[in-house]
């Protein structure tokens, strides 16, 4: 009866990671190629758990959390999300769901997961995926009012070097 049990517990997980594989795969083609998976992770806990992982971002852009209590054996009784450097926490995210951030430049970032099953169950299984769309800017163009200006100035200059070779002679 044991292992019946050991199987099935091994059966679900790798039917659960296969799913969530999938599912990612289609989730980065929606939010478009320049996407990077940060951090993925299926986690079963037997025991309150946190869970912190310390990510890199080199640029700005948007950074998303996708954590999902997959229900297995039972419903977590606590799961929560929360994103933060060493100054303090950046954004928090209580059950499951989908967050969203908007990160102004490089840094350092640390994200932890608290999780806990319920009181008698004997596990509890979640899922975090972390993604990170960079902001990509296209290079400024010179304003044509700035060349209009420098062939302005280029003209004036070039006239009072022409006037300066004319001495003008005036008699009293």
């Amino acid at each position: 009866m044991r292992g019946n049990t050991a199987k099935r517990w091994a059966a679900f997980i790798c039917g659960a990671i296969a799913f969530l594989n999938v599912s990612s795969h289609a989730k980065a083609s929606m939010l478009g190629a320049s996407t990077q998976e940060m951090y993925q992770s299926t986690s079963l806990v037997t025991a309150p758990t946190v869970t912190i992982a310390q990510l890199e971002f080199a640029s700005a852009g948007t950074i998303s959390v996708f954590l999902k209590d997959l229900a297995w054996p039972d419903l977590a009784q606590s799961l929560s999300f929360s994103l933060s450097r060493p100054a303090g926490v950046l954004a928090r995210m209580t059950g499951g769901g989908i967050l969203n951030y908007e990160l102004s430049g490089p840094a350092t970032l640390f994200a932890s997961v608290f999780a806990a099953p319920k009181a008698g169950a004997r596990a509890a299984l979640y899922h975090l995926d972390i993604s990170f769309a960079p902001v990509h800017t296209a290079p400024v163009p010179l304003p044509a009012a700035v060349w209009l200006l420098l062939s302005g100035v280029g003209g004036v200059l070039a006239l009072r070097r022409r006037s300066a070779g004319h001495t003008v002679v005036t008699h009293a």
